[in-house]
């Protein structure tokens, strides 16, 4: 018989010969097909082991882990079981202990449940106590250990842990997770923190609650670091948290642009795979290939790889070089619980990075660069190498010293309702999907609303400009974003547009207020402050109304309120150190700045409770994306607080204003009109207080986040000025600026048209590792003054001097004290414009 079945043959052997045979049928068939499933099969593991001849020996009680199957080679053959018999297995159930016979009848099981209408020819079945009709009850659960789940290297592929949770299988299962894209069926998450939220979610599909076991090797130690600080935020208990010879990156000399990454990760694939089957030989020298040309390094490289690989390859190339640019990027957190560092004594092999990459690590560090990240350390030699100590025999060592970590831990209830295969978790979708449709980017995406800054990263790599799938274009590095927010032929107001004005549907009630079409709307009444507003108008209309308001807040006018401040500061924080928990936001970070900003514009104090309401509404009103609902609320909003505002108008032309307030006659002798007074009063209040509630939010988080940044800030009061310049840039209160392009024009060789909307990332600009070196790394001591948080250009933000009297005064007074993130103390809010925290719960000690 030919040794590879063809899928006709497959299909005659196989498939039952009509499609509306009983499951009775099919069964008594199931015995005349299993041998020709059977053959196919050890054919093909006899093939990618290179061993032809003993393919027919394989006996069905044969453990798959026992046949050697490398990572590659079993992802190849997931991929042949789907290119030849259409069905789609999860790579983890080629682990364990799985034997070929389990393969043929997980295979066979799988291609019937397809024929008979079941879940696409995956296993998975309902668990056995939710299935209707059961007769079974457990009385009592089963007791198992907790499992310890693991993440792997560079490469993804975990098979090669397999030995590793051999030796642990008495104390504790290792579940290990693969990253998205091994299987073909989704493209590689391009982030550590996006794979560490994506693995606790499946993770919590397997084990609802903690305590929970990780560990991670190599790269997979960074992603296991951050999975156990997120768990921590959210209030979950850490036992174990292995990092098994994972270091940390420095500075190197500078990479090689002009070698293909693809290049590269076939060098490192190579001596990888090499080192963990234990191939007699050399690895191969980068030197040796310099010689070559790009083409012949690619074909010489997949020839020693073998050619067995048929379709794996790319796969694994291309998770590999996405997890190597996701190395690059990530920057740990402090983790606030303990770790064992599991360090090779042997070092890691050079010859396992290409030299190319201009990667220096810190693996001859004895911490391995790890101080400091987490609240304890223990570091533990093992003998072997990078990839050698995960191996017999050095992998006997690495289990004995993980056993006292994982030894008398609490155990996991298993009822009936857990008795089934734990599914992937739904999710909506990605922020950031590269296709051949281009680049979709979804900014209200949960994953990036809690954590841009990965998917910024991502972005900014895709050059200065771009446009997403939904036409709007996007501006992310900061030399374009700085230049755009200055040049005059990008426009805030649509309205200057007139037929080229980018129309959305009418028939949206709940249409964006910035929109064009909305902005057309003269009865809506929101949209008619937002026509009136300066920061919504182009000159020269934007400078006249800004001549009237600036007097306001200049450096000399905002000394006067640093008094006032200071007394609010310390009146919220003393009421805030009352109780064991408390909301920062709430009590804090809202209250001060709603304060500061009414006595400016003199609103009676005893009013600020009925006019912060408003505030808020009409901050929700810049945000493109609301409910029907929200849009009525604000528009009701923008009613109410105006009818408010003339009356208090009314009382204030009557009173002498007091040092540091605004005049209402004196702006209405400048050619201001009563309304135009009205919506400046609203929104100067709502603008005045959000930024800096959102700064005051983000500050403490980012310190608590960095507790060597805090205690250097306590120890080191003369770093205000620049530690608030640098909480600016770190993490700001305005994700971007929407404007219009108001002609033609090219930016980073992109033609953007006459009318076409134009996103300037904020955020994006001030992590640009162009301008601010390392960018993702919090450092109070940075000159951080090229920042963007307040904008540039004619449109700066007007308060930007209060908003940095405020942060100078409050922030010091805040660190003072000492407090800690209480468990899932953090809700960020769903905003395009606007990152804030819409909660902050804070635990006084």
């Amino acid at each position: 018989m030919d040794h590879h079945l063809d899928s006709r043959h497959l299909q005659d052997t196989i498939t039952p010969e009509r499609a509306d045979h009983d499951t009775a049928d099919r069964e008594t068939d199931r015995p005349s097909r299993r041998p020709h499933l059977h053959e196919a099969l050890a054919q093909e593991i006899a093939r990618l082991t290179e061993n032809d001849a003993g393919a027919a020996s394989i006996p069905a009680d044969h453990p798959l882990n026992q046949l050697g199957l490398d990572s590659l080679a079993t992802v190849e053959l997931t991929e042949y079981i789907e290119r030849h018999f259409h069905v789609k297995l999860p790579l983890m159930s080629l682990f364990g202990s799985m034997t070929l016979g389990q393969l043929v009848d997980l295979v066979e099981d799988s291609r019937m449940q397809q024929n008979t209408g079941g879940s696409n020819g995956a296993f998975v079945t309902a668990p056995l106590g939710a299935q209707s009709g059961s007769c079974a009850i457990a009385l009592s659960d089963w007791q198992v250990s907790l499992p310890l789940f693991c993440i792997p290297g560079l490469m993804g592929v975990a098979t090669y842990l397999s030995s590793l949770s051999a030796e642990l299988a008495e104390l504790s299962p290792l579940i290990a997770f693969q990253p998205p894209g091994i299987d073909g069926t989704a493209s590689p998450l391009g982030s550590v923190e996006e794979l560490a939220r994506r693995y606790i979610g499946e993770m919590r599909t397997i084990q609802p609650e903690g305590p929970y076991q990780l560990a991670g090797h190599s790269f997979g130690g960074l992603v296991a670091h951050e999975m156990a600080r997120q768990l921590h935020e959210q209030g979950e208990r850490i036992d174990a948290l292995f990092l098994i010879d994972t270091f940390q990156l420095r500075e190197g000399h500078d990479a090689h642009d002009d070698l293909p990454p693809d290049l590269m990760a076939l060098y490192e694939l190579h001596n990888i795979t090499q080192r963990l089957t234990q191939q007699t030989g050399e690895p191969i020298s980068a030197r040796e290939l310099e010689t070559l040309a790009p083409d012949q390094q690619r074909e010489w490289l997949t020839r020693r790889l073998g050619s067995r690989l048929q379709t794996s390859l790319n796969r694994v190339t291309t998770v590999h070089n996405t997890n190597y640019t996701a190395m690059m990027r990530f920057r740990p957190r402090f983790y606030p619980g303990s770790a064992t560092l599991l360090r090779a004594r042997s070092g890691f092999p050079t010859e396992l990075v290409h030299p190319a990459r201009g990667v220096c690590t810190s693996s001859d560090e004895p911490a391995m660069g790890w101080e400091g990240l987490c609240a304890s350390l223990d570091i533990v030699p093992v003998p072997g190498d990078h990839l050698s100590m995960v191996r017999t025999p050095h992998v006997q060592v690495l289990a004995e010293a993980m056993q006292p970590a994982l030894a008398s831990r609490p155990r996991l209830a298993l009822g009936l309702d857990r008795l089934h295969p734990a599914r992937a978790p739904r999710a909506p979708g990605r922020a950031v999907e590269v296709s051949r449709q281009g680049i979709s980017f979804d900014p209200y995406h949960p994953d990036y609303v809690d954590e841009p800054y990965p998917f910024l990263a991502q972005l900014r790599d895709h050059g200065p400009v771009f446009q997403d799938t939904v036409s709007r274009w996007w501006l992310t590095h900061h030399a374009e974003v700085s230049a755009g927010l200055r040049d005059k032929r990008f426009g805030v107001d649509p309205r200057e547009l007139g037929d080229a004005s980018p129309h959305l549907d009418a028939g949206r009630a709940n249409m964006p207020f910035l929109s064009a079409l909305s902005r057309q709307q003269e009865s809506v009444p929101f949209s008619q402050h937002l026509n009136r507003f300066m920061l919504f108008l182009d000159p020269p209309q934007h400078q006249q109304l800004r001549r009237v308001f600036s007097p306001l807040f200049t450096p000399e006018a905002v000394k006067r309120w640093t008094g006032y401040v200071d007394e609010c500061a310390a009146e919220l924080i003393g009421k805030l150190r009352q109780s064991r928990e408390a909301d920062l936001i709430k009590e804090l970070a809202l209250p001060l700045p709603a304060a500061a900003i009414s006595e400016i514009l003199g609103f009676p104090r005893e009013d600020l409770p009925d006019v912060l309401p408003w505030g808020q509404d009409m901050i929700a009103g810049f945000d493109p994306l609301m409910t029907e609902d929200t849009a009525t609320r604000i528009n009701h909003s923008a009613e109410e607080f105006s009818r408010y505002i003339r009356e208090h108008l009314e009382t204030q032309r009557k009173v002498a204003n007091g040092p540091g307030t605004l005049d209402p006659k004196a702006a209405l002798d400048q050619g201001l009109s009563l309304e135009e007074l009205v919506t400046h009063y609203a929104l100067m209040f709502a603008v005045g207080f959000e930024t800096t509630t959102d700064m005051i939010g983000n500050s403490t988080l980012a310190l608590l986040r960095h507790p060597d940044q805090l205690a250097r800030w306590r120890a080191h009061p003369e770093l205000t000025d620049s530690a608030v310049e640098e909480l600016l840039r770190y993490d700001g209160p305005v994700r971007c600026s929407i404007r219009y392009a108001l002609e033609d024009l090219e930016v980073g060789d992109q033609r953007i048209q006459r009318g076409e909307v134009v996103v300037f990332s904020f955020s994006a600009a001030n992590r640009d590792p162009r301008v601010f070196c390392d960018p993702d790394r919090l450092d109070l001591g940075r000159d951080a003054r090229r920042h963007v948080a307040f904008a540039h250009g004619a449109h700066y933000c007007l308060g930007a001097h209060l908003a940095r009297i405020e942060l100078q005064r409050v922030l010091p007074a805040l660190i003072q004290h000492d407090f800690s993130l209480a468990p899932g103390g953090t809700q960020w809010r769903s905003s395009l414009v606007f990152r804030g925290l819409e909660t902050l719960r804070i635990q006084n000690h």
